[in-house]
């Protein structure tokens, strides 16, 4: 009874450093770790039963050992630095697809990838599925926008590639749209579809890598700690090295009525699809060392075909309103 209340005062476990993200500012702060305390049990009854044979009044030293914590805060310094930060911005989408960015970082939020890992997108976020939480919005599919559960996650995988790009991480896989997008510069989308296109990237250096991510303000940022680069940076780049003109636009009467609540009358006219020239472009990954460049290191080469304009225009004859003249004079008469 006495060994196990002393034990109670003078035991504690050990306590592993820790760190916080604080998305205000974009920082992380580390907490201490904490050595415990355990008492070396079989020492302890040794000694008291060898002091108990020579004096009924013991005094003697418990014996304890140090217990070590598995995670120090020197060891957090070292993966806790901020080696990227890349942001998009979403405040003209829907609703639903507000929803859906939202929905989609939930999984990546704080994810650590460890040494040699590979992050997969679809694995990391899972489908996009009514059941998993996702709505109905604009999805691209062969060029053209539709609906589809789960739109807006492809701005999701994207902003995590450009930030991955910029924290000097291998790229495993990543693939563009058929049409190019406007959040992000040509060459540097990351189109996502479960089971078919994936974004993965391996963790290549010695230390963990944390990833984090917002939507503050309809804005969509990414933040990549680990080991500090040292001295490296990244600068992105593309370059068009061809450009295929667009056709003579298509013309389209609408005499089945099908866009009606666009245009009705044959002097009016919109737009189904603008026209696009069509482009190869390639985009690189620039290296430097203390403000020097080092090397560029190849991405992609993306093609683009051209898209031929697709102009409406209504099917019916204006109504002529007769005697107008006629009729404006005898209002303003009477």
């Amino acid at each position: 009874e006495k060994i196990n209340k002393i034990t109670k005062n003078i035991e504690k476990p050990a306590k592993n450093a820790y760190f916080k993200y604080n998305k205000e500012n974009n920082k992380i702060k580390i907490y201490n770790e904490q050595i415990g305390l355990k008492i070396n049990f079989d020492l302890f009854y040794e000694n008291i039963l060898n002091n108990f044979c020579n004096n009924l009044n013991i005094e003697m030293q418990i014996p304890c050992e140090k217990l070590i914590p598995e995670i120090t805060a020197k060891q957090l310094k070292l993966e806790t630095n901020l080696r990227a930060k890349y942001s998009t911005n979403f405040s003209a989408s829907s609703s639903q697809r507000k929803h859906n960015i939202r929905q989609a970082i939930k999984k990546i939020n704080g994810y650590k990838l460890s040494p040699n890992e590979i992050f997969s997108f679809n694995k990391v976020v899972g489908k996009r599925t009514e059941e998993n939480g996702y709505k109905v919005a604009k999805i691209m599919s062969q060029g053209e926008l539709i609906d589809g559960v789960g739109g807006g996650v492809c701005q999701v995988s994207s902003t995590l590639y450009n930030a991955v790009l910029l924290s000097g991480l291998k790229i495993e896989q990543a693939n563009k749209h058929s049409e190019r997008v406007s959040y992000v510069k040509m060459g540097f989308d990351a189109m996502v579809n479960y089971g078919s296109s994936d974004l993965q990237f391996k963790n290549n250096t010695p230390q963990n890598i944390y990833i984090f991510c917002n939507t503050d303000n309809d804005k969509l940022t990414f933040s990549l700690f680990g080991e500090s680069l040292n001295g490296y940076n990244y600068k992105l780049t593309n370059e068009i090295v061809d450009i295929v003109k667009a056709g003579p636009e298509e013309v389209i009467v609408d005499n089945e009525k099908k866009y009606i609540d666009k245009v009705e009358f044959n002097d009016e006219f919109f737009y189904l699809k603008h026209a696009r020239d069509g482009c190869t472009i390639k985009s690189y990954r620039e290296v430097y060392f203390c403000g020097n460049l080092l090397r560029v290191e190849s991405l992609r080469v993306d093609k683009y075909k051209p898209q031929q304009a697709v102009k409406i225009i209504g099917a019916s004859n204006r109504p002529i309103i007769e005697n107008v003249i006629e009729t404006i004079d005898n209002f303003a008469l009477n």
